[in-house]
C-alpha cells in the first residue's frame, strides 16, 4: 500500500511547475523598462539648453497585426484608426505616446500614424 505522504512533495512540484509557466505567460505582455539618456534639451521655449535624463523605450519591430477581438484592450483604450480602402488599423495610445510614431502598411498603402 502507497503512503499518502509521498503524494504532497509530487503535488507540490506540479503546483510550482504550473504556476512557473503562468508566470512567465504573464510576463509577455509586461513592455521592457525605458533605458536611461542624458541630453540637452531647452526645457521651455526660448529657454537655456539644460543637461537632462530622459526614457528611450526599446523599438517593437515585426508586430503582428491582430483582429480586434483577439487584441490586448480594454473597452474604453483610445486609439488612433485608419482606414484605407475599407481595410481598418487601429494603433493603441498607450504605444504611441511612447513612440510616436508608426511605420506601418494598411493594405498596398503605406501609413504613418503619429501622435
Amino acid at each position: 500500500m502507497i503512503k499518502h505522504n509521498c503524494f504532497i512533495p509530487v503535488i507540490l512540484i506540479l503546483f510550482g511547475f504550473t504556476f512557473s509557466l503562468f508566470s512567465q505567460e504573464s510576463k509577455k505582455n509586461i513592455p521592457p523598462p525605458p533605458k536611461k539618456v542624458k541630453g540637452h534639451v531647452q526645457v521651455r521655449p526660448g529657454g537655456p539648453m539644460q543637461e537632462t535624463e530622459m526614457n528611450v523605450y526599446p523599438v517593437p519591430v515585426d508586430v503582428p497585426a491582430v483582429e480586434a477581438d483577439q487584441a490586448n484592450l480594454k473597452d474604453d483604450d483610445l486609439v488612433l484608426g485608419v482606414v484605407v480602402d475599407g481595410e481598418a488599423m487601429a494603433y493603441p495610445i498607450r504605444y504611441l505616446a511612447m513612440y510616436e510614431i508608426v511605420d506601418d502598411w494598411v493594405g498596398k498603402t503605406p501609413v504613418a500614424p503619429s501622435w
